[in-house]
């Protein structure tokens, strides 16, 4: 097993070249874990020189994977606007609606963003209206429906295109005080196979544009089908200056729910650095395949 994990954190840091490599990017903590319990095996029979083979391949997770408990974008001594937002990929097969709207409830933010909605959804979501009465939703049966709800007005709300695949992006303008917060939801196409995961990182490049084009603070929500270990993210921080919410706090893997031991970060919160981070979690499940991503931001006032 050692030998197929260490080959496998090599293929991952060829993501950038295939898709299929792309695929061995995301499990960097399970790689981790399993080589831990390797080398300690290994070293417990005196096995000196494998033990320190296999050693190597644990201090590459381990650089990368080390990131995500380190630095912070906390608030710190600022005057601020704040603003909660939930992020639900709620499958669209998912006919536990109630789970979904409890949790909305429970948590009550400023804003939703929900991916995969189709009719039946949109139907159910009728319920929030009072609470929500500001929303942009493109209702979809194929897994790629998208929508945002919203306590404050939406501004400028649109629906884009990001790529050729013709899966919906939400653009929408908030107004804090006298603060203007963009906020973005998108939902690429899983990297599965070649022609897909060209049509993600296509996204993920007309989203890097869309970024650099807004000059308020941004926040990106949504199910981006990739891990923070593929190269396709890492371009997407670096060309943008983003940065997760959940930087300094750990791993918070989000899906698949029907089986933890592949859990992967797949739902993000990737903000501008004008934006800081009050709170920052992972939400309980909702019969979805994804759990939710629940966040609370803080804006210095007089920001725009």
């Amino acid at each position: 097993m050692a030998v197929a994990v260490s080959v496998a954190t090599l293929l991952g840091l060829l993501g950038a070249h295939w898709w299929f490599f792309d695929l061995f990017s995301h499990f960097r903590v399970q790689y981790f874990v399993i080589l831990c319990v390797c080398t300690a095996v290994l070293l417990a029979f005196r096995f000196k020189l494998a033990s320190a083979v296999f050693a190597v391949f644990l201090v590459i997770n381990l650089a990368l994977v080390l990131p995500l408990f380190i630095g912070t974008n906390q608030c710190e001594g600022q005057t601020l606007h704040s603003f909660s937002a939930l992020l639900m990929n709620v499958y669209t097969a998912n006919t536990d609606f109630q789970a979904t709207l409890n949790l909305v409830v429970e948590l009550d933010p400023d804003m939703v963003v929900l991916e995969e909605v189709n009719a039946a959804w949109v139907g159910q979501l009728g319920q929030l209206k009072e609470a929500y009465p500001h929303s942009l939703v493109q209702e979809r049966e194929d897994n790629f429906g998208i929508g945002v709800l919203s306590k404050f007005p939406l501004r400028g709300a649109e629906i884009l295109h990001l790529g050729s695949a013709g899966v919906p992006t939400v653009k929408a303008e908030v107004e804090l005080g006298s603060t203007v917060l963009t906020v973005i939801g998108t939902h690429p196409l899983p990297p599965v196979r070649s022609r897909y995961w060209r049509s993600r990182n296509e996204q993920l490049s007309g989203l890097s544009s869309l970024v650099q084009s807004v000059t308020s603070p941004v926040v990106v929500l949504g199910d981006l089908n990739t891990s923070p270990w593929s190269p396709h993210f890492q371009r997407l921080l670096n060309e943008t200056n983003l940065q997760s919410a959940f930087t300094g706090r750990g791993f918070h893997p989000t899906w698949p729910t029907w089986n933890p031991v592949f859990y992967i970060p797949l739902d993000h919160c990737l903000h501008s650095p004008d934006v800081c981070v009050l709170r920052a979690q992972v939400a309980r499940a909702v019969a979805s395949d994804h759990l939710p991503v629940y966040v609370v931001l803080g804006l210095p006032a007089g920001l725009n």
